[in-house]
């Protein structure tokens, strides 16, 4: 017994001993913030109280501001040779126009929870920018905000953000990492135009309409949910995304596209589109919406339409290209029954005297 106290009772006091010091080890090693300032390879290069003093005309109270009065005369940012990263104070609640444009080696910038806006340009160019996270404060990410970040890979934003403007990550071409918050109501136009990593989407149900090339050449985009608030889909959307395989209409959209010839379409040239749906609500309808395939991409799979548009079904032209395209011929309409046909789906149509699909009549297109 004596043998076992002897063993026993040393064994209990190194553990009564290294349990508090585990916990002192584990506090130690918690991320602490960093202190605001520039930094390199992880060293405070310059405190904030530094970086003001070295420019203040970067600062107008408690915003930090940028030279870029209009497109042909910007300057770039005062901040431009800064490299590493930057924390920003909580002193400041503005990020403003061109603050840190063409900052081109900066890699990393923490934005405080004190900033409610990001204006225009205020990231334009800074082109080794690997992420970026935006705190709840923020409302509203201004034009360009983040257009040619070519290097961001991830875009976190708060949950508060309203307003993404235009152009805001255009050209932001690594951008995977990504989610539009809930709360968003606008998404401007070329929001997000060229972003080619981008490979999910879900709009936020506040969203309205879908700006002209708000999603143009995301040539990995494969899935969109578009919600029911939406009513105008505008040309351009979603051209030339190369992989989006089925594109669902919602009940409410009631224009899509522009009949514009010049225009490139809304769906125009996303080549792997197979399976379309076009609800009641459609009055509208652009001239070149779904061109699909060309001279260098032939499209021998079957395309398949469903319509429920009395607008579309009653349509006496060919209009969107959405019936045929010499390159892409084999498609096969759903037709809602009841609706009135044109001559043009009777006769370039075959009606088949069976339907796969309960409540639509099905037309092959002829050959």
């Amino acid at each position: 017994m004596k043998k076992f106290l002897y063993i026993f009772i040393p064994i209990i006091a190194v553990v009564v001993i290294a349990i508090p010091l585990i916990f002192v080890l584990i506090n130690a090693h918690e991320e602490k913030p960093l202190d605001p300032g520039y930094y390199e390879n992880g060293v405070l290069i310059k405190s904030w109280s530094e970086i003001v003093e070295e420019y203040p005309d970067a600062f107008d109270g408690s915003e930090i501001v940028g030279y870029y009065p209009d497109y042909h005369n910007r300057r770039p940012s005062l901040f431009q040779n800064l490299t590493g990263m930057l924390v920003i104070d909580n002193s400041i609640t503005a990020i403003g126009e061109g603050a840190f444009y063409d900052c081109i080696d900066l890699e990393s910038v923490v934005i405080p929870d004190s900033v409610t806006y990001i204006g225009n340009h205020a990231f334009d160019c800074c082109s080794c920018l690997l992420s970026i996270t935006v705190p709840d404060s923020v409302t509203e990410i201004g034009n360009s905000a983040f257009s040619g970040c070519v290097e961001l890979e991830s875009a976190v934003l708060g949950k508060n953000v309203k307003i993404i403007g235009e152009d805001a990550f255009g050209y932001c071409r690594k951008l995977s990492d990504f989610s539009i918050p809930s709360g968003v109501t606008k998404i401007g136009a070329g929001a997000f135009d060229y972003c080619g990593s981008l490979k999910s989407i879900v709009i936020p149900s506040g969203v309205t309409k879908i700006e002209s090339a708000t999603f143009r050449f995301c040539s990995s985009l494969s899935s969109v949910s578009i919600p029911n608030s939406v009513t105008e889909i505008a040309d351009q959307a979603f051209t030339y995304c190369g992989k989006l395989k089925e594109i669902v209409i919602p009940n409410g959209v009631t224009t899509i596209g522009s009949s514009n010839y010049q225009s490139d379409g809304v769906f125009a040239s996303c080549d792997s589109l197979r399976k379309i749906v076009l609800p009641e609500s459609v009055t509208s309808i652009g001239n070149r919406d779904f061109l699909i395939g060309d001279s260098q991409n032939v499209i021998t799979e079957t395309i398949e339409i469903t319509i429920d548009s009395a607008y579309i079904a009653s349509l006496n032209e060919n209009r969107g290209l959405l019936f045929y395209y010499e390159y892409s011929r084999n498609r096969v309409l759903y037709i809602k029954q009841g609706l009135e046909i044109s001559t043009y789906i009777t006769n370039s149509f075959t009606k088949q005297e069976t339907s796969d699909k309960a409540g639509y009549d099905k037309y092959v297109k002829k050959s």
